[in-house]
């Protein structure tokens, strides 16, 4: 079952996304928790084992200098209550890029889909969303996938983490177009507890 918490903290009359410390997405053993970094908003999925969250997977965000970050630059953050469950819809910009992203629980199972989108001005060297979990002995807890014919998921270990990447398999040679990736994270089946 889908559900939503919002916590707020600091001066609540202060301008800016910095007052919201703690938006959270939930669904079954899976959440998704946004927060502040720097110039823009992160998340973490946790996973809840034995009744504890435990993350174990974060984005990858960029720096406010650079135009094609690791994972889209998302400044503002609205969770749209809906009869289906919550959906939380983003936005953001850097460089001369704009991104837009929708994260909703699955109807289906526990989990949640991510539809991202960028409007490029100029053609871009890079896209996509990029993760980071710390090792977990070769088995995965969440999986992440790519849900259409046109992202490729691509994983890279290390030894101190992993990196997920899910990217288009094209980046258009035109100046101006809309670029769009979706895909899944679900608890993986040997790592699924209902906690």
């Amino acid at each position: 079952m889908a559900s939503f918490q919002e916590s707020e903290s600091g001066d609540p009359g202060a301008p800016g996304p910095h007052s919201i410390i703690g938006q959270v997405l939930e669904s079954g053993v899976l959440r998704v928790v946004f927060h502040w970094r720097g110039d823009r908003f992160g998340h973490r999925i946790e996973h809840q084992i034995s009744g504890q969250w435990r993350a174990v997977v974060a984005s990858l965000e960029g720096s406010p200098d650079e135009a094609w970050p690791p994972s889209p630059a998302l400044q503002t953050l609205h969770i749209e209550r809906r009869a289906t469950g919550p959906v939380a819809l983003l936005v953001g910009k850097a460089g001369t890029s704009h991104w837009s992203a929708s994260i909703e629980p699955l109807s289906d199972q526990a989990g949640f889909q991510f539809d991202i989108a960028c409007r490029v001005q100029q053609p871009p060297w890079q896209l996509g969303s990029t993760y980071q979990s710390p090792p977990t002995g070769g088995r995965p807890i969440v999986d992440i996938t790519a849900t259409s014919q046109e992202a490729l998921c691509e994983l890279a270990a290390h030894e101190q983490s992993t990196v997920v990447r899910i990217r288009p398999l094209e980046l258009p040679a035109e100046r101006r177009s809309t670029i769009r990736w979706r895909y899944r994270a679900i608890p993986h089946a040997a790592a699924y507890s209902p906690g």
